[in-house]
């Protein structure tokens, strides 16, 4: 749906690193980092997803799944909690595809699927583009939005946020990018803010 807005973590165990993808239909946006640093052991790989539909309240959901295989991970996601059978296979290095089934699928040919046939699928199967839609890679993380997260901290204990710096580096925690905030800026951004609410 062209209003929704999805994120999805992928913890996988073994090795234990956490994938997070994001994508913005309203915006057209689409970013994703892998952690590997301050991972946490869950004892099971886990497929967390986030879904945010319009003004809708946010939907979660979490499923366990076994392997390393991303491909299998996303699907036994769609099988368990979308309750729709979905197939993915790599049709090149950077071209993948996603088969869903839908309602009244013919689900024996949908299993029979495989990377040969999905690479004839358009000379067996009668096919036809639906839309077109563009996205980019952008996270939309910037100085402003990284100092309302620091705002908080910076009211009630300044010192251990800075910890005797004029100037510390702040890692977005969806992207990872690395933002510079200065003392001096985020002083003033809270003044700011503390002065607009008065």
């Amino acid at each position: 749906p062209r209003n929704e807005t999805v994120a999805w973590t992928i913890h996988f165990e073994e090795p234990l690193v956490n994938l997070f993808v994001t994508g913005n239909n309203p915006s057209g946006m689409v970013m994703g980092n892998l952690f590997q640093e301050d991972v946490k052991n869950s004892g099971k790989n886990l497929f967390y997803s986030d879904l945010i539909q319009g003004t809708e309240t946010p939907r979660s959901s979490v499923v366990d799944f076994e392997g390393a295989d991303v491909f299998k991970a996303v699907e036994a996601f769609c099988h368990q909690s979308e309750q729709r059978p979905a197939r993915l296979f790599r049709f090149s290095e950077e071209d993948f595809i996603m088969v869903s089934a839908q309602p009244d699928c013919d689900m024996e040919w949908f299993e029979s699927l495989n990377d040969e046939k999905i690479r004839t699928l358009d000379q067996t199967e009668t096919l036809s583009l639906l839309e077109t839609r563009h996205y980019r890679w952008e996270c939309g993380c910037n100085q402003q939005r990284i100092m309302e997260i620091l705002a908080p901290t910076m009211r009630l204990d300044p010192e251990s946020l800075f910890d005797g710096e004029e100037m510390i580096r702040v890692g977005c925690p969806r992207c990872g990018a690395k933002h510079k905030i200065s003392r001096e800026a985020l002083e003033a951004y809270v003044t700011t803010h503390e002065k607009s609410k008065e």
